[in-house]
Order: C-alpha cells, then sequence, then structure tokens
C-alpha cells in the first residue's frame, strides 16, 4: 500500500496504513506484557527472583545489551518453534543469545 512520488523519488505512507500500524504495535506490546507478568507470577509461585523486562529495538542485539548492562544469573527464553528454512532466513533469537550471551540461558521449547 505504499504509494511513490514519481516527481521527487519519495516514498509516503497513507494514514490509514500508518495508524493500523500503530494499533499492531500497541496490540503486541499489550501481549507482552500480558506474557511477562504470567511468567513472573509463575516464577513467584516457585519462589524465583525473577525480574521480567520488555524492550524496543531488534531482540537479539537489545537482549544481549541488556545482559551486559544487568548482568543476570541466567537468561530465560521461548522458542518459536521455526523450521530449519524459516530459522536459517529469518534467524533465532534464542539460538544468537545462547552463543553471544554472557550468561547461561535456557531456551524453553514447549507449548
Amino acid at each position: 500500500m505504499d504509494v511513490y512520488d514519481d516527481a521527487i523519488g519519495v516514498p509516503f505512507v497513507y494514514a490509514e496504513v500508518i495508524e493500523e500500524e500503530m494499533k499492531h504495535k500497541e496490540a503486541a506490546k499489550a501481549r507482552n506484557v500480558r506474557c511477562a507478568e504470567a511468567l513472573l507470577r509463575v516464577c513467584q509461585k516457585l519462589g524465583i527472583k525473577s525480574q521480567a523486562v520488555i524492550l524496543e529495538g531488534t531482540p537479539r542485539t537489545k537482549i544481549c545489551e541488556y545482559i551486559e548492562k544487568h548482568k543476570p544469573d541466567f537468561l530465560v527464553l521461548a522458542s518459536r518453534g521455526l523450521g530449519a528454512i524459516k530459522r536459517t532466513l529469518l534467524g533465532s533469537v534464542s539460538d544468537y543469545c545462547a552463543h553471544n550471551a554472557n550468561c547461561p540461558v535456557i531456551i524453553y521449547k514447549g507449548q
């Protein structure tokens, strides 16, 4: 739905597209908050001191930067269950963090 102005070659996007993207981002943030809250409740029930953090940016980079700064005991990530081809094309955040994070990484592959 992007449209290009041939006269000057500058792309512009309809306001509806921007509005839809904003709604999508807000919904994703809300899902992330709900997921983080649920994980914190599970950890609390198990007596595990934990902290959930929601970062904005490129996930693999932001996660490893956060680990460098805050030095957690370990990192728990969920796997999206991508197949080998998608994982190769898109990259795997959990795989990247397992190889680059300066702490132990637990990758949860369940439902």
